[in-house]
């Protein structure tokens, strides 16, 4: 009985250091925004994101609405102007007043960031809450907006795992690994608590950061991930499949 009390508290002590961290990370990286980006705490104007006069780039973090879960929710919102026609019969000042109002082409998308209970020892998951879009021509010749970005959000989670060509374990000594060791060995094994929230936000924002390109109509490019090895161990993914951009002739 002493023995389960003894047990039972540890989780205790260890689930409220997991708060603290958790909490306090948030705290201060809101706060760094908030310092520089007031009063809407745009992480892009933190992260002095380039934008050109015809872009606007929002990215928000909050806390996931729901109570006692430790998510948090990051929006990003990337607008591009419509390009007009430059007519050379038209005076460049009509030109300009009408580009005023053009209207925008828009990605709007929320992700949700899972903290473990073993947080920050174990990394955080991302997932693709929603997608919206009024895209009328998208530069992904071969797979949709919605699907890109998900992949890339899995690339991300994955990142953390050892690739097949490094792990010298095999499939049963893996399956005798109790749970904590299989993490530390393999499943994140490239994953260091040290990584803050802010790192983690900074990492997301850059891998998925290829908005203008999707969007540019004269510029056809094509998303493509190479061949990917299908060697997985007890349903862990050993391959990081890679996306890029490549101009189509």
């Amino acid at each position: 009985m002493r023995n389960e009390i003894y047990r039972f508290e540890l989780q205790i002590k260890s689930i409220m250091s997991m708060f603290r961290t958790f909490n306090n990370r948030f705290r201060d990286f809101i706060i760094n925004v908030s310092k520089k980006s007031m009063p809407y705490r745009n992480i892009a104007t933190y992260f002095d994101l380039p934008c050109k006069e015809n872009e606007h780039m929002s990215i928000t973090l909050t806390k996931h609405p729901l109570l006692f879960v430790n998510c948090l929710v990051l929006n990003i919102k990337y607008c591009i102007k419509i390009p007009i026609e430059n007519i050379s019969t038209i005076p460049i000042e009509l030109i300009k007043k009408i580009y005023s109002y053009a209207s925008y082409e828009y990605i709007d998308m929320s992700f949700k960031i899972t903290f473990p209970v073993d947080y920050p020892f174990s990394p955080p998951t991302w997932s693709l809450m929603e997608e919206k879009n009024n895209v009328s021509y998208s530069a992904l010749t071969n797979i949709t907006i919605r699907d890109y970005f998900q992949e890339l959000t899995t690339i991300h989670n994955e990142q953390y795992k050892r690739d097949a060509e490094c792990n010298e374990y095999d499939k049963e000594k893996i399956s005798k690994m109790s749970d904590l060791q299989r993490k530390r060995t393999i499943d994140y094994y490239y994953w260091s608590p040290a990584i803050t929230i802010e790192k983690d936000v900074l990492s997301f924002i850059k891998r998925i950061n290829y908005f203008n390109y999707i969007l540019q109509p004269n510029y056809p490019f094509e998303a493509y991930s190479p061949i990917e090895k299908k060697t997985s161990v007890e349903g862990i993914l050993l391959s990081k499949p890679s996306w890029k951009f490549i101009v189509v002739a």
